[in-house]
């Protein structure tokens, strides 16, 4: 499945702290862990995402569970839960992998060049 361009936008639009722990995520999916304990999922904002943090309550999951589901098998999970963690400050442009892959290696031979010059003669 592709992940649509609007949510890439948002991401790279994005500054860390814009990445937000989605709590009370278990009352519309299943609990969110890791090792060695609980942890909040992060997520770019939307209605959603500020009504789990500020009126739980009134979040009903059985009620949003078929829409929630529905929006994910049409792309759309994105206008919900925007997954994102605090790394999408990073992020500058929206480029095919290859393309990533080559700037890395670049700017890595780069840097080396640059370490050994400053080194001198082994």
């Amino acid at each position: 499945m592709a992940i649509a361009g609007e949510w890439k936008q948002r991401i790279v639009d994005a500054d860390a702290l814009d990445a937000v722990k989605v709590t009370n995520s278990e009352r519309v999916m299943p609990p969110y862990t890791r090792p060695h304990r609980p942890g909040a999922p992060r997520s770019l904002r939307t209605r959603l995402v500020d009504q789990l943090r500020d009126y739980p309550e009134q979040v009903d999951g059985a009620e949003l569970g078929r829409p929630l589901v529905q929006a994910i098998l049409d792309g759309r999970g994105h206008e919900y839960l925007p997954f994102t963690g605090q790394s999408a400050g990073l992020i500058r442009d929206i480029a095919p992998a290859a393309v990533i892959l080559e700037r890395l290696l670049t700017e890595a031979d780069v840097a080396l060049r640059t370490a050994g010059a400053a080194r001198g003669p082994a």
